[in-house]
C-alpha cells in the first residue's frame, strides 16, 4: 500500500503504481514518464492519517517528433472541482489545488486530467515499416509532488524575512539621479541587464521579466492581486539540458519570469516555494513604490506601444501615486539615438537606435541606454523639483493673504 507524507514524490516512470493511483487513461511506465492516453486519465490519490491543505505538483511535457512541438490543452477535475490550465507546450510544473481535501481525512481524492487534443501515430506515420502504434496518446506525466499548503508551501506564502531590497548605489553619471532609482516596467530583461551591466542590482517584479503592456494595464487595475495565486501559476523547463532553467508563470497576467535557478540546482518543490516568496515581497515593493512616486519607471517593447496606450499606461501609474513613465522608443531619423523629452504631462520618452532581440536579450545592450538614463534622471530631477517649487510657491501666496 502506497504511504502518502504530507511531501511525496510520485515519480511516473516507474511500475507499481497501477495497482493503487492509476485508473483509466495511462499508458504503461516508460523511460522517465507514462503517456496519458484517450480523452482523460484517472488518478486516485490516497488520503492522509491527518487533515491536510494539499496541492499536487505535475511534471508533464508535449510529444515532440524533431523539431516539431505538439500542443496540448489540459483541464484537470479534483473530485469534480474544475482546474483550467494553459497549453501545454513545454516541459511544465502545473499546480492544482485539492479543495476539500482537510475534511476527508484518510479517504482518497480523485483527480482526473481531460486532454482532447490526443494523437494517434498510425495517422502520423501512415506508411511506417513497423507495426503501427494505434494508441492514442496525448502528454507526458514524469513526477508527480503532493505538498501540504499549510507546511512549506505555506511558508512561502507568508515569510518574506530573508529578503531584501539591495542598497540603491549612485554611481557617475547618474546623478542626481541613481540608475537604481529606475524601474523596469518590461517587456522583458533588456534594461534589467543593462543595470546589472551598470553593477546595479535593484529588487525589482518586472526586471527579468516578460509581460505585454496590455497585461500589466491590468496588473495596475487590480493591483496585480492574482500573481501568486497559485491557481494561476505554473513553473516550466526552458533552455538545454542538462542546465535548463526554471521559468515561473502566471496565466492572468500573461507572465514569465526567470527563477535563475537551473533544474540540477534544487528541486522544483524548492524552486516553486522560493519562486512564491520572491513573487510575494517583489509585488509589495512595486506597490510601495508606486505609492512613493519615488521611482522613474521605464516601459519599453519591441512591438511599439500606441500613444493611446502609453497615456493610459501613464494614468494607471498615477492612480498609484506621483509616477512618472519613461517610454523607450526607436529613434526615427528626425532625433538622434539617446534624446530624451518630455512627450506629456507625466511622461518622457527617450529614443535608442535599436532593442535586443527577445531570444538574445541575454547579450549587451545598445549603448544609447547610458545616455538616455543620465538625461531622464536629470531631466526626472528638474520636473520634480518645479513641481516642488510651485507647489511651495501656492502655499506661501496662500499663507500671505
Amino acid at each position: 500500500m502506497i504511504r502518502l507524507s504530507t511531501t511525496s514524490h510520485l515519480p511516473f516512470g516507474i511500475s507499481g503504481l497501477e495497482d493503487e493511483m492509476l485508473g483509466t487513461g495511462w499508458g504503461a511506465s516508460e523511460d522517465g514518464f507514462r503517456w496519458m492516453l484517450d480523452d482523460e486519465s484517472v488518478l486516485e490519490i490516497p488520503g492522509l492519517g491527518e487533515a491536510s491543505t494539499l496541492y499536487l505538483i505535475l511534471r508533464i511535457s508535449p510529444l515532440i517528433l524533431g523539431e516539431t512541438v505538439w500542443p496540448q490543452r489540459l483541464a484537470v477535475l479534483v473530485d469534480g472541482f474544475p482546474h483550467s490550465l494553459p497549453v501545454i507546450t513545454e516541459t511544465t510544473f502545473v499546480i492544482v489545488p485539492m479543495p476539500g481535501h482537510e475534511k476527508r481525512v484518510g479517504e482518497s481524492v480523485k483527480v482526473v486530467l481531460k486532454h482532447p487534443d490526443w494523437l494517434q501515430l498510425t495517422t502520423l506515420f501512415p506508411d511506417s515499416p513497423t507495426p503501427p502504434d494505434s494508441r492514442k496518446i496525448s502528454l507526458r506525466v514524469h513526477e508527480a509532488y503532493l505538498v501540504d499548503q499549510t507546511g512549506s508551501m505555506g511558508n512561502a506564502l507568508s515569510d518574506q524575512a530573508n529578503i531584501a531590497r539591495t542598497d540603491p548605489r549612485v554611481l557617475e553619471p547618474f546623478c542626481p539621479a541613481s540608475l537604481a532609482d529606475f524601474a523596469s516596467l518590461g517587456d522583458n530583461c533588456e534594461f534589467g541587464l543593462f543595470q546589472r551591466r551598470c553593477g546595479v542590482e535593484p529588487q525589482d517584479l518586472f526586471r527579468f521579466s516578460r509581460l505585454s503592456i496590455e497585461t500589466l494595464l491590468t496588473g495596475l487595475e487590480d493591483g496585480f492581486v492574482d500573481l501568486c495565486n497559485l491557481a494561476r501559476l505554473t513553473f516550466s523547463l526552458r533552455g538545454d539540458a542538462p542546465r535548463r532553467e526554471y521559468i515561473t508563470k502566471n496565466d492572468k497576467y500573461k507572465f514569465f519570469s526567470h527563477s535563475g535557478v537551473v533544474e540540477d540546482e534544487a528541486s522544483v518543490v524548492r524552486v516553486i516555494e522560493r519562486e512564491i516568496r520572491k513573487l510575494y515581497f517583489l509585488r509589495q515593493l512595486l506597490i510601495d513604490d508606486l505609492k512613493s512616486g519615488d521611482r522613474l519607471f521605464v516601459f519599453k517593447a519591441n512591438h511599439s506601444a500606441s500613444a493611446e496606450q502609453i497615456d493610459d499606461l501613464s494614468w494607471s501609474l498615477r492612480r498609484w501615486g506621483d509616477n512618472f513613465l519613461l517610454h523607450i522608443r526607436l529613434a526615427d531619423g528626425s532625433v538622434e539615438a539617446g534624446h530624451v523629452e518630455r512627450t506629456g504631462r507625466f511622461v518622457m520618452t527617450g529614443y535608442i537606435d535599436s532593442f535586443l532581440d527577445y531570444s538574445k536579450a541575454q547579450i549587451p545592450a545598445s549603448e544609447a541606454w547610458p545616455t538616455i538614463c543620465d538625461r531622464a534622471g536629470k531631466l526626472w530631477c528638474q520636473i520634480r523639483a518645479n513641481d516642488l517649487g510651485q507647489v511651495e510657491q501656492v502655499a506661501l501666496e496662500a499663507l500671505a493673504e
